[in-house]
């Protein structure tokens, strides 16, 4: 792991760097789901997709809004697979995911 800079400070770099790292993970995510209870989806979040979020955050999560459109995306649909709802808004089911998973905030309030 380490944290991907460009000669601009832009971050764009890291964004793909990361999105592509989750991207994975959420393919095997859905294709492991329907052998999944909610409770396995969740704690496989929290293994294996949330910490991509975390890492070094603070440092490259002040990138522009259309970089981290990019990641918002991702952590939406993630969200949706994990709660099996596609009935309530993006940003409900982020906070519920995040409230479930130790009252975290959501991650890309964009």
């Amino acid at each position: 792991m380490g944290v991907k800079i460009d000669n601009n400070l832009k971050w764009l770099s890291q964004i793909n760097h990361v999105s592509k790292k989750l991207n994975v993970k959420v393919n095997l995510l859905k294709r492991l789901s329907p052998f999944f209870t909610i409770e396995m989806k969740k704690f496989f979040y929290n293994a294996y997709i949330l910490p991509h979020f975390d890492y070094c955050c603070v440092v490259w999560a002040n990138g522009t809004k259309s970089y981290l459109n990019k990641l918002y995306d991702i952590q939406k649909k993630t969200a949706r697979l994990v709660l099996i709802n596609n009935a309530q808004k993006p940003r409900d089911l982020i906070s519920l995911l995040d409230t479930q998973n130790g009252d975290r905030s959501p991650r890309f309030e964009i």
